[in-house]
């Protein structure tokens, strides 16, 4: 490790930030590169220009997006295109269903949201580990929602970068590219320490595109020649994490009905038996009464 890494690290732990044992493989600064939406930019633009620079990076797709507006500029991609994405060494993330606002909506829609729309892209052979908050909106429901779901781990928007561990996998910082300067990409990608990761998101690769959600082609490619001119690693978000702990096991409400449904009929047949036997016992003592005489006092005197 370098001097000056030695002596970023040993200021991070006096100031209290948890820094992770250093090794040589640890010790490098790692970039994750995220193209958010799904556009068909991504695979005509994008992929070859990440294939020049040897680059991998997640894509994340709105499920019900796939394949829309293919003769407009805001073409989708198909899932031919996602397959060769995924040949070439890419991931394919999940990227909700239909991108809607997930705070204070309905169990249902955040069902259809998170864990069928993974559903859906397995379905098509996709194996995904990762998920993308749609406008970076999250809470400790949609967290557990996204847990339950098997993610690996999911992505915010919020700016930062974190150290890998169990308490940040699924709120990682994301750092938006979009109207940003090359000035402002080095002072983010420079401001990651030794073992640290940043992640970089991207919506429009293009010279035409909306400029609030576009970086020009020549400025992304200034931008990759810095990560690797200055040996950034280039890794894959959901590789930096173990595969989650296994939910437990759920029992199907038609389980959980019977179940209730022999208690209920065991506790009627019950409580009829015991009614029934308090009734026997009383007819049984009405057909042999007790003689008066029986007990006169003159039989004990």
């Amino acid at each position: 490790m370098s001097k000056l890494a030695v002596m970023f690290t040993i200021l991070l732990i006096t100031s209290g930030t948890v820094v992770p044992t250093s090794t040589t493989a640890s010790s490098s600064r790692k970039i994750c590169l995220f193209f958010d939406d799904g556009w068909e930019n991504h695979y005509s633009v994008v992929l070859p220009i990440l294939q020049e620079f040897g680059f991998k990076a997640t894509f994340g797709i709105i499920v019900n997006y796939i394949g829309l507006n293919r003769s407009t500029f805001f073409s989708r991609m198909n899932y031919t295109e996602l397959s060769f994405l995924k040949q070439a060494g890419m991931e394919i993330a999940c990227h909700t269903m239909t991108h809607p606002h997930l705070l204070n909506v309905s169990k249902e829609v955040l069902d259809e949201e998170i864990k069928k729309a993974k559903q859906v892209l397995e379905a098509h052979g996709f194996q995904i580990k990762t998920f993308i908050y749609p406008y970076g909106e999250f809470n400790d429901t949609i967290q557990r929602y996204v847990a339950e779901a098997g993610y690996w781990c999911a992505r915010t928007i919020e700016s930062g970068v974190f150290f890998p561990s169990e308490e940040n996998r699924y709120s990682l910082p994301g750092w938006v590219a979009d109207t940003k300067t090359m000035d402002d990409f080095v002072s983010f990608v420079e401001s990651i320490p030794p073992g640290g990761v940043g992640c970089i998101v991207y919506h429009f690769i293009s010279d035409e595109g909306p400029a609030e959600t576009t970086v020009p082609i020549k400025l992304f490619r200034k931008q990759l020649e810095y990560l690797k001119e200055n040996n950034f690693e280039i890794v894959i978000a959901s590789s930096l994490f173990s595969a989650p702990p296994a939910p437990p096991p759920t029992i199907p409400w038609s389980i959980l009905i019977l179940v209730g449904a022999y208690l209920f009929y065991g506790a009627a047949l019950f409580l009829i038996f015991r009614r029934r036997t308090r009734k026997k016992k009383k007819t049984i003592t009405g057909a042999f009464p007790v003689s008066s005489s029986l007990t006169s006092s003159r039989y004990f005197s």
